[in-house]
């Protein structure tokens, strides 16, 4: 029988998770989010096994990270043949990271103020 290793958030990270749910995450981009902050990189099985989220979710959560820039894909050649396993690592240090959310929430609180305005001017 193979042994896995279970990984699992602590309440700390689970509190994390929930926060940036709260701000408007979606709920795999803030456990993979997470993840990374503990972890430098990994392989997509490795962000599945930390996450306990599907490779379909991860492959689509992974996404919003690098069309953000965030993430940079290495890949490497276990072995020396076969197929190339890739490997993701943040671009940007987490607190970077933060300031970007910082700034895209700022933003987006700043244009339903204004649509907000446009609708009082209505009445």
């Amino acid at each position: 029988m193979r042994q896995k290793e279970v990984w699992f958030f602590t309440d700390k990270e689970e509190e994390t998770i929930s926060i940036l749910i709260e701000i408007g995450m979606t709920t795999n981009v803030a456990k993979i989010f997470v993840y990374f902050s503990r972890n430098p990189d990994g392989t997509s099985r490795e962000i599945e096994l930390g996450t306990d989220l599907r490779q379909s979710d991860v492959s689509m959560a992974m996404k919003y990270f690098i069309n953000r820039g965030w993430i940079k894909i290495l890949e490497c050649f276990p072995g020396g043949t076969g197929r190339s396993i890739k490997v993701f690592r943040l671009a940007l240090p987490v607190e970077k990271i933060l300031d970007a959310i910082e700034t895209e929430k700022e933003n987006e609180l700043e244009l339903r103020l204004l649509q907000l305005e446009r609708i009082k001017h209505y009445f």
